[in-house]
């Protein structure tokens, strides 16, 4: 059995980066969903993105652990699908990375987490 699945990312890391946030999210949609890691929750770090994309309708989740848990994963697909996400952003570190990506492949092409993961052998 083959899959394919659609799951356009874009990927900037490293100092003064944040800066280009409103010049990358000027090129999609307006509604948001952030995947940030809970240590950043109302930290200055979540205002100042709060403030840098003030166009934009902004949704945060921060359901991130480390190795991301499929109903964590199933949970931001739906939260992304309910708000209508054109634009998925992590902030933190591999495991907001993961859960993000994982979001965009679940909220982009259906099914659930595990049905990305399952083998048949």
């Amino acid at each position: 059995m083959s899959q394919d699945f659609f799951c356009p990312s874009y990927l900037e890391i490293g100092s003064g980066t944040l800066n280009h946030l409103p010049d990358e999210a000027r090129k999609y949609g307006k509604n948001v969903l952030v995947v940030m890691d809970p240590f950043f929750r109302d930290s200055a770090l979540q205002k100042r993105i709060g403030e840098m994309l003030e166009d934009k309708e902004l949704t945060y989740y921060f359901d991130v652990k480390p190795n991301p848990r499929d109903d964590d994963i199933n949970n931001g697909a739906a939260l992304a699908a309910s708000k209508k996400a054109e634009l998925i952003i992590a902030v933190g570190g591999g495991s907001a990375i993961d859960t993000a990506k994982a979001i965009n492949i679940v909220s982009t092409n259906g099914a659930t987490a595990w049905d990305y993961v399952k083998r048949s052998n």
